[in-house]
């Protein structure tokens, strides 16, 4: 399941279409990565390095697109033992599972168009 919600998200980044700010948030692989792993785990609670380690990331990389999925209010920081953990913040998990949902189903409205045209050429 990970791996087609990535390249759900992926593929409709790669397309380039107008987007609102829901869309904009996948503009990076590292951002959906982060996206299907908190879709995934919606209780998990971790500093940027635990996050990084999860997803197979550098920390770095993954602070840099964490910062913008806490700017649009998919994630909440909170000091605990004087490290700052994130976490899924659960009012906005029904819409990261709409755009995700959204997104599976134009992918899948994609493919049985490319099948179709597949099939014309032959």
């Amino acid at each position: 399941m990970n791996l087609l919600l990535w390249h759900v998200l992926r593929e409709r980044k790669s397309r380039g279409s107008s987007a609102t700010s829901s869309e904009n948030l996948v503009n990076s692989d590292v951002k959906a990565e982060l996206l299907v792993f908190f879709y995934n785990n919606p209780g998990a609670m971790d500093t940027v390095e635990g996050i990084a380690r999860r997803v197979g990331r550098g920390s770095k990389i993954v602070e840099r697109n964490i910062v913008d999925l806490v700017d649009l209010g998919f994630l909440n920081k909170r000091l605990v033992g004087g490290r700052e953990i994130l976490a899924l913040d659960y009012s906005r998990y029904k819409d990261l599972e709409k755009m995700i949902v959204k997104y599976v189903d134009e992918y899948g409205r994609l493919s049985r168009k490319r099948l179709r045209e597949a099939e014309k050429v032959e």
